[in-house]
């Protein structure tokens, strides 16, 4: 019995020996193979990232060789494992980089005509109506300073009470210029017209300040209605402020009374000089 129990145990350490033998070769089998998948990943991912063709080293895991040991018969009630294949490693196809398709040829530009220009037909320029110009030198006097402007305005004025307008008369001018001839109804006229613009004429506090004095001559055609157009300075004081004000009294005298009877003119183109002095 002694002998059959030792070769029993004998056997059993034999086995033993030969499944461990066969899990270090498992465990180096393991280890060669996740060497190999490893080193495959990173040279997908170098080839990905670099683009360029890369030289694949081969690694070979040798395990130390060991003693050869015959498997003896496996103890009751252990199951013989058989040895695990390692995993079949799938090739890697080198990326081939993707060629660029070839941009389209432009489409032919369509041309065009040109417009042609519309002709416009010219218009001829409405004939202006001939101003009879009639150079009056007509003067009106300068303002006093503003402590004496209030007493010294109704001097500017006639004296004489204004004539009676006959109801026949057109444009309410006096019956006197009607009845004389047409040289003295002309002067009348233009007498009237110098009054009106005194009466508006105003001297600048500015240049009263300043004691800017100076004569501007301006220029204005004078309807037969009593309008007035065509205002201009033809001869500046060389001060601004006072040619401004010259015109002023113009524009502030405007509309004039009508033309009298006795004058056929179509419009009276005036020159007058306004002055502008302290004292």
């Amino acid at each position: 019995m002694k002998p059959q129990r030792m070769g029993t145990e004998r056997g059993g350490e034999r086995a033993a020996e030969g499944g461990r033998s066969r899990i270090n070769r498992l465990l180096w089998s393991f280890l060669a193979v996740s060497l190999l998948v490893h080193g495959w990943a990173l040279a997908v991912v170098s080839r990905h990232l670099q683009r360029e063709p890369l030289q694949i080293i081969e690694l070979e895991w040798t395990a130390p060789a060991e003693p050869k040991v015959e498997p003896g018969p496996p103890p009751m009630g252990v199951r013989r494992q058989e040895p695990v294949r390692p995993l079949p490693v799938p090739e890697v196809q080198p990326a081939v980089a993707r060629v660029p398709e070839p941009p389209e040829p432009p489409k032919p530009i369509r041309t065009v005509e040109s417009l042609r220009p519309t002709v416009v037909p010219e218009v001829a320029p409405r004939p202006r109506p001939q101003v009879n110009r009639r150079t009056v030198p007509m003067e009106v006097p300068d303002p006093k300073p503003a402590a004496r402007e209030v007493e010294t305005a109704p001097l500017v004025a006639s004296t004489n009470p204004a004539p009676r307008v006959a109801a026949g008369d057109p444009q309410g001018v006096p019956s006197e210029a009607v009845r004389g001839n047409p040289g003295d109804a002309l002067q009348r006229f233009l007498a009237e017209v110098r009054r009106r613009i005194a009466r508006h004429k105003h001297y600048p506090a500015a240049a009263r300040r300043r004691q800017l004095e100076g004569r501007v001559t301006v220029r204005f055609a004078i309807r037969p209605d009593g309008s007035a157009d065509g205002l201009k300075v033809v001869e500046s004081s060389g001060v601004s402020v006072l040619d401004r004000a010259a015109l002023e009294a113009v524009r502030r005298a405007a509309p004039f009374p009508g033309f009298p009877r006795q004058v056929s003119d179509r419009a009276l183109e005036v020159e007058i000089g306004v002055v502008f002095e302290l004292t």
